[in-house]
């Protein structure tokens, strides 16, 4: 399997298991923005 599209796969589920509970959603946010950021890098 694609290592990076597994790792894009896992970031995808943080960000919607982080929405989903709330925690910390600015901490989320930021998280998924730049692991985003890296994957279109």
């Amino acid at each position: 399997m694609n290592e990076g599209l597994l790792s894009l796969a896992i970031t995808a589920s943080s960000c919607v298991v982080g929405n989903r509970m709330q925690a910390e959603p600015q901490l989320m946010h930021v998280f998924c923005y730049h692991s985003t950021f890296r994957y279109e890098m």
